[in-house]
């Protein structure tokens, strides 16, 4: 006897399950959702704070050093002080030569004293002339060296002032390069972490609510008085059904009133179950019948499967999988296969 009650607990259960996984969903979404609103935010922070830098580090002024050199030889003068010197004190000798030579010599001696006095005088007058222009020599020259080195250092600050100018740019450049690239891996990152969690939630919710439809056939298969399968008892597409009339059709193609043979005679088949599957299931062979593991066969007087017979199996992909519903058996593949949806079969 079947107990409404019992098919209610199925059906209620997966609807619980399916609406808490609803909400887990809603919550892990809304979760992403804040954490990623936060790093948006963050990353606006810190792009605020990095603007701010970089128009201090742009506005900052750079002088050359060297603006302000001056030739310290420029205004060098000639001094005649040791030349006035040693004219006076050359004057004074010869004075002093001249006073001693009148007393001892006489008026013609004086004469040609005073001659070669004068020509003494001449040359020494020449020296002090050479010492200037010895002086004067040397200052052109200062004054040149100077002029240079203060040329040269005008010339390395500007060349200090252009090199330093495009480091500035290129590390605002370097800035500007790094701040894009980390804001757009954040952002992607961001993005792909809400796609992920939006497709997790998805997925969770449509297997809950799978879960929920097939509940729901249980229960009802529970209240007809069947007991539900373990897993998907059926054959692959194309698995040939023999007819009542001696042909033989593919399974896919069976409707509900056809008639089928069986070992009994004939039976009508109640439905055709089909079952999507499209992912990869397990499929086992004897090298005609291709069926899933636990589908009921009858071999050598006794009901089994392909499981318990040790058939050859492996996994492949199938689209779906198909059953048909009888009040006995049907023929497949030359094999006879239950046609009743429980563990309870009619012996033969």
């Amino acid at each position: 006897m079947a107990f409404p009650w019992v098919a209610a607990a199925i059906v209620g259960s997966a609807l619980v399950g399916a609406f808490s996984t609803g909400r887990s969903s809603r919550r892990m979404m809304k979760m992403q959702a804040e954490m990623t609103a936060e790093q948006l935010a963050f990353a606006k922070e810190q792009q605020a704070k990095l603007d701010v830098q970089k128009k201090k580090y742009a506005g900052m002024t750079f002088k050359n050093p060297y603006a302000d050199v001056e030739n310290m030889y420029e205004d060098l003068t000639v001094t005649t002080r040791m030349a006035d010197f040693q004219a006076s004190t050359f004057e004074q000798t010869r004075a002093d030569i001249l006073g001693g030579m009148r007393q001892t010599a006489g008026a013609s001696g004086i004469a040609g004293l005073a001659q070669a006095m004068a020509n003494q005088g001449q040359l020494q007058t020449e020296k002090i002339s050479a010492s200037i222009g010895q002086q004067e020599a040397t200052n052109a020259r200062l004054r040149a060296q100077g002029a240079s080195a203060a040329d040269m250092a005008r010339r390395g600050g500007e060349t200090w002032l252009q090199s330093a100018e495009m480091d500035r740019q290129a590390q605002l450049l370097g800035i500007q390069a790094g701040s894009a690239a980390g804001a757009a891996a954040g952002l992607q990152q961001a993005y792909s972490n809400q796609m992920a969690a939006a497709s997790s939630a998805y997925a969770a919710e449509q297997a809950a609510w799978a879960n929920v439809a097939s509940s729901t056939i249980n229960a009802a298969m529970y209240m007809k008085g069947g007991t539900p399968p373990k897993g998907a008892s059926c054959f692959v597409e194309n698995s040939k059904v023999l007819m009542k009339d001696g042909d033989f059709k593919n399974i896919q193609d069976i409707k509900t009133g056809n008639k089928v043979q069986n070992v009994n005679g004939e039976a009508i088949v109640k439905r055709l179950i089909t079952h999507e599957i499209n992912d990869v299931y397990r499929i086992y062979t004897n090298g005609s019948v291709n069926t899933t593991a636990e589908h009921p066969l009858y071999i050598n007087g006794k009901w089994t499967n392909a499981k318990e017979l040790n058939w050859d199996n492996e996994l492949t992909y199938i689209d779906k999988l198909y059953n048909v519903e009888t009040d006995d058996t049907f023929i497949v593949d030359d094999t006879v296969a239950s046609g009743v949806l429980s563990l309870e079969f009619k012996q033969i």
